[in-house]
């Protein structure tokens, strides 16, 4: 899997009432469960569940990407 766990901020969390787990299966859904936060070598673009994730290259991202992929899709 592409992640198995999820740091996020503490404020952001309880700002957005991201606190609950969803339930995937349930089709339960926060605001976490299509909202990213964070940093990273690659920004979200979209996600569309049991089909695909759109990752693209992170301009901003504070560390230095090595990497040749400007775009990925997870499927």
């Amino acid at each position: 899997n592409i992640a198995n766990f999820f740091i996020m901020s503490k404020a952001w969390c309880l700002k957005n009432n991201a606190g609950s787990i969803a339930d995937y299966k349930a089709k339960d859904e926060n605001f976490a469960s299509r909202n990213a936060a964070g940093t990273g070598p690659y920004r979200f673009l979209s996600w569309q569940p049991d089909q695909q994730l759109k990752l693209e290259q992170n301009k901003d991202w504070w560390g230095s990407n090595s990497g040749n992929i400007t775009e990925l899709t997870y499927l």
